[in-house]
This record gives structure tokens, sequence and C-alpha cells, in this order.
């Protein structure tokens, strides 16, 4: 499986896709070329519904370096270019997002600025132990983006989150793991092999309810408990009408192992 794309790289792995950014000499970091190829890339990965859990990593050794900084300085952006970048960004970013599958960041290298909050924005995260995150923008006399501010405070706590995003100071993965921002930390050798195994268990469960639950908590800190509630009930009822609830079901009844399709 593939479309035609200059700096990402889609494989199946079974009912896994591996979403890799192919930028390794500049770090992965997100070229205009590569923002672009993203929301084809989403859609394709979207409409086949034998695609169940996705992988998005970058090729090398980094995850994602984030803006690319150099075109930044050889170009000078207008404030008016630079707004129109952003909101392209986040039209792609709301794709990952709202994916209606898992999404693991396997970080497997630095991940700064922007993609510090690319792996952010995934439903889990997991770090080899020589990754580092960096809210990098103060650096460079910027704030963050491609969502930062919603996902970070979130994750840590907004005091913590302010004291990361003003000092940018690199956070390593043992600290990140401490503080709330990933899932877990890996050794580097077995990062791979652990995150796609991870991948294949999630594939083989329910992810159409897996789907549903993501979706209530992605609004979980937005909605008020009345609204949770409605959403929740809303989510269940379509729950019990997958042939994923009938198969679990019947499969509790046998005392055997289900076999889910996602459906």
């Amino acid at each position: 499986m593939s479309g035609s794309y200059e700096q990402l790289v889609i494989e199946r792995h079974g009912g896994v896709a591996k979403l890799i950014m192919n930028r390794p000499e500049a770090l992965n970091a997100l070229s205009d070329q590569m923002r672009r190829e993203f929301v084809p890339a989403l859609a394709e990965i979207k409409g086949d519904p034998s695609i169940r859990v996705v992988v998005l990593t970058g090729a090398g050794r980094a995850f994602c370096a984030g803006g690319d900084v150099k075109y930044f300085a050889e170009h000078k952006p207008t404030p008016l270019q630079t707004h129109a970048r952003i909101k392209q960004l986040h039209t792609w970013l709301l794709d990952l997002i709202n994916l209606d599958r898992p999404v693991i960041a396997m970080v497997n290298g630095h991940a700064a600025g922007a993609g510090a909050n690319l792996a952010l924005a995934c439903d889990l995260v997991l770090a080899a132990d020589t990754a580092k995150f960096t809210q990098a923008f103060v650096k460079i006399g910027l704030v963050p983006d491609a969502g930062g501010m919603y996902f970070l405070p979130r994750a840590v706590g907004l005091h913590r989150a302010k004291e990361l995003i003003f000092m940018g100071r690199p956070v390593d993965a043992q600290e990140a793991f401490q503080i709330g921002m990933i899932n877990r930390v890996v050794p580097a050798t077995e990062l791979e092999s652990t995150t796609m195994e991870l991948a294949q268990r999630l594939a083989e469960g329910a992810t159409k309810a897996m789907a549903l639950a993501k979706g209530v908590l992605n609004r979980s800190f937005t909605l008020s408990l009345e609204d949770l509630f409605e959403l929740e009930a809303y989510a269940q009822g379509l729950a019990f009408a997958t042939a994923d609830y009938e198969e679990g079901v019947l499969a509790f009844v046998e005392k055997r192992q289900p076999t889910f399709r996602g459906a």
C-alpha cells in the first residue's frame, strides 16, 4: 500500500499502517511538502477499513524536529503567510486526531517544537530511552503551535506546561514518562518491536469500540458532565449495534477468545 509521496512513507503490517516522516537528512522537519502530503496520506489510511491501527514515526535518528527553521530564515514568511501555514497544519492535524482508530506515536529520537506536539496529539506515545521532547519555540521567539498549548497542559498540568514552554528545555524520555507526557519508555533497541507488538494487539481488538471511546475522551475536558453523559450514552448505543459487540458477547458465553473485525 502507498500513494505517491516524496516525504512520507506508508508501510502495511497486517492491520497496522506505519506512517513514516521521511526527511532524515533534516531530522524529519515539517517542510511545506510534507505538510501537504499528510492530507492525502491520512485520507488514504482513513479510506482503508482494513487498517485498524496507525503508528506514526520518523526515519533515521529523529522523530520530528518541528518546523523547518532554515527554510524560515531563508524565506522570511510574512505574518499572513505564517497564519496560512499554521492553518494548513491544523487541517491535517485534526484529521490525525479525529482518525477513527488508535494512533500510536513511536518516538525514536528527538521530538522538538511541532514535532513534540505532533507526538502528544497521538492517542498513545511510546518513546525510546534516548528520545527527548523539547518545546523549543521560545528559543527562537515563537509560541507553541501544532496544538501544544492544548495537549501539553492536559498531559502534565497547567503550571508544569508553562514551565516547559517558558524554559524550552529538553525533557528526556524518563522525565516525560514520570510527568505523564508519554505512556512508556522503551530501550531504543526494542522500541520498534515493542510498539508494533502493542499495535498488533490493538488491531486484533474491538477497534470500533476504541474509536467510539476515543471520540468521547477527546472531548471530555471541554464538555459538562451532563453533556458527556449524553455523548457516552450515544456512543454506547452505537457500540451495541456493532458486529464486534455481538462477537464479544458470543465469545464470552462460549468461553473463547473473541475474533473482532473492527466493525
